[in-house]
């Protein structure tokens, strides 16, 4: 990068700014690891899960995975759109 000369006259490196398609794939990114995490260390099949107390009204199986989709696309979703309205750089008050 090539330095750029500050207010005090001493250089400075050039900020770089970065795109929002750059956060925003990296917030995606982050919800997607985490989602793939969660899924990784979840087997409901094990003896232990197996062997807790449940309550009655605990949905099917099947359910998780819709519902889980579903808030981890809503949670990403959120991202992009805070992504969006986030500035790429912070202005300096002087």
């Amino acid at each position: 990068m090539t330095p750029v000369s500050g207010r005090d006259g001493g250089a400075r490196p050039a900020t770089r700014r970065t795109g929002p398609w750059l956060r925003q794939g990296a917030a995606t990114a982050a919800v997607a690891a985490t989602a793939v995490a969660g899924s990784q260390a979840v087997d409901p099949d094990s003896a232990w899960y197996k062997a807790l107390r449940k309550p009655r009204w605990q949905p099917p199986s099947w359910a998780f995975g819709a519902v889980w989709t579903r808030l981890y696309a809503s949670i990403a979703g959120a991202a992009l759109a805070d992504t969006a309205l986030t500035p790429t750089s912070c202005p300096t008050s002087h």
